[in-house]
């Protein structure tokens, strides 16, 4: 869809959806980090706050790995390899700014906020008797979760995840937490189509989608 309408090409759509991809998980890392801790304070279980911990771990790791080796200068003779070194190595560049993670943090932030103001909007509609504050501070590891490439938009790791993490207080069944996940997912895709549709009325993305066939 990038590449159609704006006119980009194909290696470098690529590369802008694996950044949106690596950006927002790390923001999730970032934000979840402080989440977690924040739940420390609370009646959350240990065992659940040592779950998260340990994915918080992993995603530090990932994030300063992405960071070292964008100060080294890979070569290897295979084009393939070698570019996708180069990708590495400037998003890692772009990371290295402090403007420019600060406003992936403040963007990461605002974003679960949003996530979790429908999710508690769900939660009432649908009778759940889930707590704000708990909602709020596991929205981070639902999203990072849900998010994942073997997940296709959320679906299966988001339920199971909503059932650990809200499920796991002993005040909601399984059941609502599915629900809630599943209430959460169909407001997520219904909101995407008027954005969808507007999208492919464009006259340029048309004007594109004409010039991809007559060339094919």
């Amino acid at each position: 869809m990038i590449k159609l309408r704006f006119g980009v090409p194909v290696g470098q759509s690529i590369r802008i959806v694996l950044y949106e991809r690596i950006c927002g998980a790390l923001g999730a890392v970032a934000v979840g980090v402080l989440a977690t801790i924040g739940q420390l304070a609370i009646s959350t279980p240990r065992s659940l706050v040592e779950i998260q911990f340990a994915v918080w771990a992993v995603g530090i790791l990932v994030g300063a790995t992405i960071l070292a080796i964008g100060g080294l200068n890979l070569t290897s003779g295979i084009g393939l390899v070698d570019r996708a070194a180069r990708a590495v190595t400037t998003l890692a560049a772009i990371l290295r700014h402090p403007t420019v993670a600060s406003q992936l943090f403040l963007v990461s932030l605002f974003q679960l906020l949003g996530f979790a103001t429908v999710f508690l909007i769900l939660a009432q509609g649908m009778h759940i008797p889930a707590s704000r504050l708990h909602v709020v501070l596991f929205t981070p590891f639902i999203f990072l979760i849900s998010s994942l490439p073997i997940f296709y938009q959320g679906w299966g790791g988001r339920e199971a995840v909503i059932i650990l993490t809200i499920g796991g207080m002993g005040n909601v069944t399984s059941a609502q937490s599915v629900g809630l996940s599943v209430a959460f997912g169909v407001v997520v895709a219904l909101s995407s189509l008027p954005g969808a549709l507007f999208w492919t009325m464009r006259p340029s993305m048309r004007k594109s989608v004409r010039l991809e066939v007559g060339h094919t």
